[in-house]
């Protein structure tokens, strides 16, 4: 569905649905985030790229339950330096 709405981006910038829809989307990139944590990790770090290109359509909570799945993911791959950035920035957001 991701790829799909991927491809008709105009749909979310004009009419009555756009709010509904762009809502939907970031809460469909989150949720296959945390779905691709432990599993396909590329495939999560391209939920990840999602959800960045819909982080004005996130509220704060969202932006940082995904900077926060970030942080696992680096940290699952030995990038600490950008796992902590990310975790770093996730606390931020909440505070």
């Amino acid at each position: 569905a991701l790829n799909a709405a991927d491809k008709r981006k105009e749909a979310f910038s004009f009419g009555p649905q756009a709010p509904a829809l762009r809502q939907a989307y970031a809460q469909a990139a989150l949720l296959l985030l945390e779905q691709d944590l432990k599993g396909d990790k590329a495939r999560a770090w391209r939920a990840f790229g999602r959800l960045e290109s819909a982080r004005p359509w996130l509220d704060d909570r969202g932006r940082a339950k995904a900077l926060r799945l970030a942080g696992e993911l680096s940290f699952m791959q030995q990038r600490l330096e950008a796992a902590r950035a990310f975790f770093r920035r996730s606390l931020e957001i909440q505070d």
